[in-house]
């Protein structure tokens, strides 16, 4: 190893398995391995094992520097990377306006289906509200002449109820009138018999209270026509029988005497 700064080189990347090639640059990195030796010396390694510790420092820089160049991109890459990235942008714009278009398409062709089984469906709706109206005017016709029939015989009956309610009436005023004439006619019997009872008690108990007086009035009277008859010589006829006071008297202020 010569003494002094030691300059790393990486080969350059070869990358044919791409869809382009590119060419890295070779890169050259400061290495002052005799600096680093005598570091290691002084840090208390022998003279061998401070070159070994050298070369495997500089064979691990070099595989990172190889592997940092052949992540890294230069300006040809960019461009290519850029421009495979503007085709794929392109191509996937291409293929959305395509999608986009037969998506169109297609939901003009589905909202034409729609709209004709709308149309068909209002069409439906139309025709069944028609014959639900038709229906329901039918209905309405019959349930108007059903309740014109109704309220025609309701009133018939009614007719027919007032007719017998007023023959009822007729008969029940006549039967009244007719018991009213013979409660009359009875109560006027029973008052003329009661008269004609308490009008004969009245005379029977007259006579018989009045029986006594008039026997002896009379067999005075008798004796002193007999007196008389003798002595005058004349002949009386027989008095009336109010004379004779078999009838009771009264007078006007209805006291009765004999």
């Amino acid at each position: 190893m010569s003494a002094g700064t030691e300059l790393v080189s990486v080969a350059p990347y070869d990358s044919s398995s791409q869809a382009y090639s590119r060419v890295i640059p070779k890169a050259s990195h400061p290495f002052d391995t005799r600096e680093f030796v005598n570091k290691l010396e002084e840090a208390g390694f022998h003279r061998d094992p401070a070159q070994a510790i050298m070369e495997a420092t500089r064979a691990l820089l070099a595989d990172r520097n190889n592997a940092m160049l052949q992540r890294a991109l230069d300006k040809t890459d960019l461009e290519n990377e850029a421009y495979l990235f503007s085709a794929a942008l392109s191509e996937l714009r291409t293929e959305l306006q395509v999608k986009a278009r037969n998506d169109a398409a297609s939901l003009r062709s589905l909202t034409t289906l729609l709209q004709r089984e709308v149309d068909s469906m209002n069409q439906k709706m139309r025709e069944d509200i028609n014959t639900l109206k038709h229906d329901i005017q039918v209905d309405m016709n019959n349930r108007k002449s059903e309740s014109k029939e109704e309220q025609n015989q309701l009133e018939q009956d009614i007719q027919d109820l007032h007719n017998r309610f007023t023959i009822s009436l007729s008969d029940l005023k006549t039967e009244i009138e007719q018991n009213i004439k013979w409660d009359a006619t009875r109560r006027s019997l029973a008052l003329v018999f009661g008269i004609a009872a308490i009008l004969m008690t009245t005379i029977m108990l007259a006579d018989f209270f009045t029986r006594p007086d008039a026997e002896e009035s009379e067999k005075r009277k008798n004796g002193s026509m007999t007196d008389g008859s003798a002595i005058t010589g004349e002949t009386n006829l027989p008095k009336k029988a109010e004379e004779l006071g078999l009838v009771p008297q009264y007078m006007q202020d209805g006291s009765r005497f004999v």
